[in-house]
């Protein structure tokens, strides 16, 4: 390799690998089976863009000497030096894996610098956004890396989603100076609870703007990420100057996840990046068991990501003297080739938009458990959304609040309400505006159509006890001549009485004979030059939970009725996560076999080929160059009433349709 070659800004790269072992005080052999070897190993074999290592973990505990922060208990070598050693004659950008608002170590050693809780009592973890750790302690601990090191960034972890609500000394003087109250809220029952809660958050986004404009001051070209900032966890516009935004998610039913994430970290515009977890471990046992995942599992939730153009990265366990493990360098680099061969193709792409389905910032927020993070249940009905539509076959990208209040939704041909109940008032007027000026508006759940049944023109009966329903949509028969299909959900629904000039699409039958009671399922308008629909029952959790094929193909069958003119759609039933990307005039239509179970702790099935697939393309000329992606074939299509269609090889985990 020639010495000290160019090495990518993170905008830049594709393709990356990271590292940590969350150092504690008793590791005193730290870099004792580190080697140079064993890192040219690595960089030749997997040939990374950029390599991310532990510097300082959740504990708190430097893996490298530092004279500013809490070092381990010993040190063999310095690991940290090797990294950037070796990196710097290969020409790969090396960052650095740093716990931010969560240092265990330093709120041991300095209480007054942690976040406190109603009675006073400091935190074992959090420190305070709103206190001196920060400058203390953070900045000049990582001005030492970058000065020392020569590091190219740093991966910040442990940072929104360890915020909490914050009682100490420090929040009570800013809170004061915000309000000019002299006591800060104890309950939801105090009318100051939602302002205090949105005033801490307020604060983390202060610390971040902070630090990293601190840290590009003092460190020119040091580039910054804030792990899952921006992200489902904060579903905002970037307001501070990060360079690039980056998220790990979850090791167990990582390929779902995935697919919510991306299309969450896409929305905003920037470049970004996404992590796998190269193991697995059961749930609730506190990663103590990790179990490997096979190259193939990976390869999967790294296709979620390329196809929706983000960067794809691996988190692989250093063990305790910071050393890496030569299986897992072999299982990544069997992964490196299919990511590179997609890289022409996906890196820097941005989604075609199609249905935009709103994740919504304000009911998000006041729903949330925590101060940032979708966990305890409140994305669940989003993400059965999510799943629900594109394995239905139906091209979907996110939106935020941010999207709808600065008009920025052109292009879509539906936006979806996902069961937010809620809405901030400007959100509403926002998508209504956007409505009767020719949008389609569909809004997912009872209560959260409950809001807009003046502009749908209906009535809308009390909630109903949960109960199972039969969805009949209105489908065909099947081909083999049975009954049109019924979906069946056990769901809590609203009776909707439409007025004249509204039209129901589909009912909810009380029995599954198409007997008894029955109640419009899915009801719509004509609102300007735009229609307004409501799905009067929510289903994201239930299709999370258990993926009824009927239940998505009766969703999709709504879906297009109210949005027959997407651009492209496979007219063959199966389960793959499609999405339309556009990049330098050429359009493609990424397909992701989705087809086995993916949400079990540890079981790791390759999934079965897909059949041959029939696209459907709405363009009214025929494509041009035609191809079936990563291989490049040139692909043929025929004439259909709608715009043209073509067949597609068997998909075993990714394939892309592209023309120009």
């Amino acid at each position: 390799m020639p010495d000290h070659p160019q090495r990518l800004r993170r905008a830049d790269s594709f393709f990356g690998v990271h590292f940590d072992f969350h150092c504690r005080e008793d590791d005193r052999e730290v870099g004792a089976r580190t080697t140079p070897g064993m890192i040219r190993r690595l960089l030749e074999q997997v040939r990374p863009d950029y390599v991310q290592v532990d510097c300082k973990g959740h504990p708190g505990v430097a893996s490298y000497p530092s004279e500013v922060g809490t070092p381990a208990g010993g040190f063999a070598k310095d690991q940290l030096a090797m990294w950037r050693k070796e990196t710097e004659k290969a020409g790969v950008a090396l960052y650095v894996h740093y716990s931010g608002v969560w240092d265990s170590a330093a709120m041991t050693r300095h209480p007054e610098w942690a976040v406190r809780d109603e009675k006073g009592k400091p935190h074992p973890r959090a420190s305070s956004v709103f206190g001196p750790y920060v400058d203390e302690l953070m900045i000049p601990q990582l001005v030492e890396i970058a000065e020392r090191y020569r590091v190219d960034g740093v991966w910040v972890d442990g940072d929104c989603w360890s915020t909490t609500l914050d009682g100490s000394v420090h929040a009570r003087r800013a809170w004061r100076r915000a309000t000019g109250l002299a006591r800060i809220p104890r309950s939801p029952e105090d009318p100051a609870w939602e302002p205090f809660r949105e005033f801490c958050r307020q604060g983390f986004r202060d610390y971040l703007a902070h630090y990293v404009d601190e840290l590009h001051r003092r460190c020119p070209g040091l580039q910054m990420a804030s792990n899952w900032a921006y992200s489902s966890h904060m579903p905002e516009f970037v307001n501070t100057g990060v360079d690039f935004l980056s998220g790990d998610f979850w090791p167990q039913d990582a390929v779902n996840s995935a697919r919510f994430e991306g299309r969450i970290l896409a929305s905003q515009g920037r470049p970004w990046d996404l992590m796998s977890w190269g193991f697995g471990t059961a749930s609730g046992d506190g990663f103590r068991n990790p179990t490997p995942k096979p190259a193939r599992q990976l390869m999967h939730e790294a296709a979620l990501v390329l196809a929706q153009g983000g960067g794809y990265q691996c988190y692989f366990k250093q063990k305790r003297d910071a050393s890496i493990s030569g299986h897992d360098v072999a299982t990544y680099a069997a992964v490196a080739p299919f990511v590179r061969e997609r890289q022409a193709l996906c890196q820097g792409a941005s989604a075609v938009p199609q249905v935009g389905l709103l994740y919504s910032t304000g009911p998000f927020y006041r729903e949330a458990p925590n101060l940032f993070s979708p966990w305890g249940g409140v994305s669940d009905a989003y993400r059965g959304v999510v799943q629900a539509l594109v394995e239905g076959g139906l091209p979907v990208a996110a939106l935020h609040d941010g999207h709808v209040r600065e008009g920025k939704l052109e292009g879509h041909r539906l936006i979806v309400v996902p069961e937010w109940v809620g809405l901030d008032s400007a959100v509403r007027r926002g998508l209504l505006a956007w409505t009767r000026a020719g949008g389609r508006l569909l809004v997912i759940g009872p209560e959260a159509a409950r809001e807009f049944r003046r502009e749908l023109g209906v009535k809308v009966g009390a909630p109903e006890e949960a109960r199972t329903w039969c969805w009949d949509s209105g489908l065909p028969p099947p081909a083999d001549g049975g009954p049109p299909p019924m979906a069946g959900l056990t769901v809590s629904v609203a009776e909707a009485k439409p007025r004249p000039g509204t039209r129901t699409h589909g009912w909810l039958w009380s029995e599954n004979d198409r007997t008894g009671r029955r109640l419009p399922a899915a009801t719509s308008r004509r609102l300007g030059q735009g229609r307004i629909a409501a799905l009067w029952m929510p289903l994201g959790r239930t299709y999370l939970n258990a993926r009824c094929a009927n239940v998505r193909q009766a969703l999709a069958h709504l879906v297009r009725a109210l949005a027959p003119d997407l651009l492209a759609e496979l007219l063959t039933p199966a389960t793959v996560d499609l999405t339309i990307q556009t990049k330098d005039g050429r359009i493609a239509v990424h397909l992701v076999n989705t087809a086995v179970p993916h949400a079990s702790d540890r079981t790791w099935t390759a999934p079965h080929p897909t059949p041959e697939l029939t696209l459907l393309l709405r363009t009214p000329e025929r494509p041009r160059r035609l191809r079936m992606e990563p291989e490049g074939a040139s692909l043929s299509c025929r004439r259909h009433p709608e715009g043209w269609v073509c067949t597609i090889p068997p998909v075993e985990i990714h394939r892309a349709v592209s023309w120009a």
